[in-house]
């Protein structure tokens, strides 16, 4: 298994990009690129802990686990193929906490959504913040059977003991 570190990733990218049978994917380098370098360096990459599932052949979902939040605390925006989870919560003056072992800080998380990716709907119980997608294919990116024309456009003359 080769690991990809960011010291090795351009070189990767490049690599990707000269290949001859990646046809067409010069905006998804471009997109990978512009993740690398504008990531928000102050998001911690490990809060809020989620997943993300595959639920059905065109469905997933992005579960994120959010004990301490209430839905009022929450905002889900999708806007040009990026997903975005924003969270607060109040700071509580009347309550002197002894341990604070469940961390209710401020996150702000994306996620790049494929152009195909649609948001359907979220909710949010027991702490768990589930935002359903689906993969809506139109009509004209749907694989297709591409029939062959054995009619040739050139006729041909086969010699005969007459043509001779």
């Amino acid at each position: 298994m080769t690991r990809i570190t960011t010291s090795t990733f351009d070189s990767v990218l490049d690599e990707f990009r000269r290949d001859p049978f990646n046809v067409g994917f010069d905006s998804l380098f471009d997109r990978l690129v512009d993740f690398q370098t504008t990531v928000n360096p102050t998001q911690k990459m490990s809060y809020p802990h989620y997943n993300v599932t595959k639920v059905g052949d065109d469905e997933f979902a992005i579960e994120i686990a959010l004990a301490g939040f209430s839905e009022e605390n929450l905002s889900i925006t999708a806007k040009e193929n990026i997903l975005e989870v924003k969270g607060s919560v109040p700071d509580k003056d009347t309550e002197t906490i002894i341990h604070q072992g469940i961390s209710t800080r401020a996150f702000n998380r994306r996620w790049n959504l494929a152009d195909t990716i649609e948001v359907t709907g979220a909710s949010f119980t027991n702490g768990l913040l589930t935002v359903h997608l689906k993969n809506v294919i139109p009509e004209e990116q749907k694989p297709r059977a591409i029939s062959i024309n054995t009619d040739s456009p050139v006729q041909k003359e086969f010699l005969t003991e007459e043509n001779v």
